[in-house]
């Protein structure tokens, strides 16, 4: 065989005819080399060969298939309704999913995960529950809404109402979802070899309501880090409303019960208005749907055998040409993202550019080491006297001093029990007679035994000339005989009022034909949504057995406020306050008279026994720091706006805010106190009551002072001697909230209006600092004392 004279001659003449399918060479006798076409140089140019072809499938043009993972926000479900209409977005999706891609764990069908999240993640469903057989979807389907069916009669998701919202547990779920969850057997190398990638799609049903003083700048660094990894995932992150951000009160800045929609969009990768479930379920679907996967059918030939004629090797030629280029192929798919190479090494540095504008100011560093001490200098002015710091850390007992000189005589304690009557002692020798004081008004005068009978009896008959005071006794005479007893008016006993009436005890003073009962105030002038506030003191000055007093006098509150009969909702907030480090949560409830009057009950005795059990703190009285925790709870929980109008709606928010401020001392936290937390809070609340407890020497000008702050005007300060009384007065705090709607509703203003439990009589005794509240019971002898001693003043504030 003759050699071409050149590679070039042989590479251009060479091709091969190839066949679909293989073909056999020849006969018995050998390989048919009549097909072998010779060169006119030499060699051969045309051979016929012997190849498999290997086709791919047809074109595959298909919607790719998808991943999808829900989180649901369960923080403001607050019933069953919420509930429903969240499920009903998570079946509209599914259904969607199914229509279009169909559902399981194949190439080009549908998974969804659902997960249920407030501070925590409850999973619900999850990706991989979708592998199974064609046969067993329907099986899935079913277990999916099972556990649903499950969580809601278990009453499981009401764990998350009024809850901290926690973001980054959502953003985790979906990461572990799609970074670990493979499809079924043998479906993800088949994708690889096509170049397909399903769809990942996180959904947040969620109107984004956190806590502002959880979303600080690390935070939100946090989710947009998880949100750049679900990105490099190829996921897209979708944010869904759960209420409706077009609603007027939303276009018009307010927050309560509005979509965030700035942080869900910086969150997210697009944002869905949700206020129609179905209608937000297809949109999901819609961007599930807009992702295609596409692959072209092609044919290549493979194992193809090829039998030549060869004659002997020749010397080896010199090197021929190199080739034209030829034209360029079609561009291929972009590939996936390569890893980061290995850095280079530093290069010099460059010259200094121009200084750039000032950045964010940067986190405060961690604290250096301490530096050299510097000299001393001279002895500077003593600087003003500083608010008091917080009560430091009992240290460990130091060693016993010497004993002390003896300190003055301290103040009275309480009477203790009576004991057992000890034996007779010996009579013993008269003493001289003694001088009588006797105090007459203001002034204590030395009483002799001629006329201190005429003083009693001036004292007697000035008390009886009161009109009040002469249903007590019958008859007091200049003419009595010495030694004739008093005699007493019949025993009176408090009438029994029928179930919608209380009894007045000054209505009818003297009077016996009056009937003493009145009707129970209500507060059917209040037509409007009620935010009552209850701010209460339970600090170390009231004492233990007082502090039920205070929960039953709330209790009997709420019982003439009627929340369950009322034709509006009634929110209640109830904040014990006393020292800031010990300050408990708030109490708060609304009970849905209107909205769910069925239930309506069932939260009203709730509220009222979580008040009941909730144990008093007994430490310092902090109040302008509860000030400022009931001015955020406002903004949180409660419906009014921030300067109680809305014009929109005739001047007024429509929402009656009630604060009743009950203490009985003065605050030791002068260092908390801010003008501008007093005066939001004048501005937001609509009717403003302080409840003052204790002897009226001991609500002196600077705690009034306080009480002004927030009570509307002296008119709306109440004033008790003790905790005893309050129940017995709680209708005159009702009696003022209506009169103040009563002229809201007929001339479009609160007015003020005061009502105070009179001070009886008080006597002191001439040799001690203590006093006595005087009752008018004239049972027995009048100068008699003991019996009032458990109710001298309690002088138990501290600074």
């Amino acid at each position: 065989m003759k050699l071409a004279p050149s590679l070039l001659a042989v590479a251009n003449g060479f091709r091969f005819n190839l066949e679909r399918s293989p073909r056999q060479f020849g006969g018995s006798d050998g390989p048919d080399f009549s097909k072998w076409l010779r060169a006119d140089l030499g060699g051969y140019t045309q051979a016929s060969c012997k190849c498999e072809i290997e086709c791919t499938p047809d074109n595959i043009d298909e919607i790719c298939g998808a991943d999808v993972v829900i989180a649901i926000d369960m923080t403001k479900c607050e019933d069953a309704e919420d509930l429903k209409r969240y499920s009903s977005f998570v079946d509209s999706v599914i259904n969607n999913l199914e229509t279009e891609l169909g559902l399981g764990g194949d190439r080009s069908t549908a998974r969804v995960s659902v997960g249920l999240f407030g501070a925590e993640l409850v999973p619900v469903m999850k990706l991989s529950e979708w592998n199974v057989d064609i046969s067993d979807l329907d099986s899935a389907k079913r277990n999916f809404k099972s556990e649903m069916k499950k969580f809601t009669e278990g009453g499981t998701w009401t764990i998350f109402n009024g809850g901290q919202l926690d973001f980054n547990t959502a953003f985790d779920f979906a990461l572990e979802q799609f970074d670990t969850t493979a499809r079924n057997p043998g479906i993800d190398m088949e994708m690889s070899e096509l170049g397909f990638d399903p769809t990942k799609l996180f959904v947040i049903f969620s109107d984004g309501q956190v806590a502002q003083n959880t979303m600080n700048k690390a935070a939100m660094q946090d989710l947009e880090m998880a949100k750049t990894e679900i990105n490099a995932l190829g996921g897209k992150v979708v944010t869904v409303t759960q209420s409706s951000s077009d609603d007027i009160r939303c276009l018009h800045g307010q927050s309560m019960g509005c979509p965030h929609r700035e942080f869900l969009l910086e969150v997210g990768d697009v944002y869905i208005d949700g206020a129609n479930a179905v209608k937000a379920s297809r949109e999901v679907a819609a961007i599930v749907n807009s992702k295609k996967c596409i692959k072209r059918g092609e044919c290549k030939p493979c194992n193809c055998e090829c039998e030549m004629p060869r004659g002997p090797a020749g010397p080896e030629g010199n090197m021929g040409c190199d080739g034209c280029r030829g034209p360029p192929g079609q561009p291929g798919k972009p590939g996936k993202e390569g890893i980061d190479g290995v850095p280079g090494e530093k290069g010099p540095q460059g010259p200094q550019g121009d200084n750039g504008d000032c950045g964010e100011p940067g986190y405060p560093g961690e604290r250096g080491p301490p530096g050299e001490p510097a000299t001393r200098g001279g002895d500077a002015e003593q600087g003003p006297v500083g608010f008091p710091g917080e009560r430091g850390e009992c240290g460990d007992a130091g060693e016993m001093g010497e004993k002390g000189v003896p300190g003055c005589d301290g103040p009275v304690g309480d009477t203790g029990e009576v004991g057992e009557k000890g034996q007779t002692g010996d009579a013993g020798q008269p003493g001289p007679p003694g001088d009588l004081l006797l105090r007459i008004a203001h002034r204590a005068e030395l009483q002799t035994p001629e006329n201190l009978e005429a003083n009693i009896r001036e004292i007697v008959k000035e008390w009886l000339a009161d009109e009040n005071n002469r249903a007590s006794i019958e008859c007091i005479d200049p003419d009595c005989e010495p030694g004739s007893q008093l005699r007493e008016s019949p025993a009176e006993t408090t009438p029994e009022c029928g179930p919608n009436e209380i009894y007045d005890e000054d209505k009818c003073r003297g009077d016996r034909t009056c009937n003493p009962c009145v009707q129970k105030p209500d507060l059917d002038a209040c037509q409007e949504p009620l935010d009552i506030i209850f701010m209460v003191d339970g600090s170390d000055s009231i004492r233990a057995e007082d502090w039920p007093k205070v929960s039953d006098w709330i209790a009997k509150l709420m019982d003439m406020i009627k929340p369950t009969e009322r034709a509006q909702d009634t929110a209640v907030l109830y904040q014990q306050y006393s020292d800031s480090s010990d300050f408990p949560p708030s109490i708060f409830e609304t009970i849905k008279s209107k909205t769910d009057p069925d239930n309506a009950g069932f939260f009203y005795d709730n509220l009222i026994d979580r008040i009941r059990n909730e144990r008093q703190r007994s430490s310092s009285t902090h109040t302008y720091h509860a000030l400022d925790q009931i001015n955020k709870a406002l903004s949180n929980n409660l419906r009014s706006t921030q300067n109680g109008l809305n014009f929109q709606q005739n001047g007024f928010d429509e929402i009656t805010t009630i604060l009743i401020h009950l203490t009985d001392g003065e605050a030791r936290d002068p260092q908390n106190r801010q003008q501008a937390v007093i005066d939001q809070l004048i501005q937001r609340v609509d009717i403003r009551a302080a409840v003052a407890v204790g002897e009226k020497d001991s609500i002196h000008k600077s705690f009034k002072a306080q009480l002004l702050e927030m009570a509307a005007d002296e008119d709306h300060i109440f004033e008790y001697n003790d905790y005893s009384t309050l129940g017995d007065f709680a209708h005159e705090i009702i009696e003022l909230i209506k009169q103040d709607c009563q002229a809201l509703n007929s001339e479009a203003i609160f007015p003020q209006r005061r009502s105070q439990l009179p001070v009886g009589r008080v006597f002191e005794h001439v040799d001690s600092s203590s006093s006595w509240a005087f009752e008018s019971d004239m049972s027995q002898d009048f100068l008699s004392y003991e019996k009032y001693a458990d109710t001298r003043n309690d002088n138990r504030h501290r600074n």
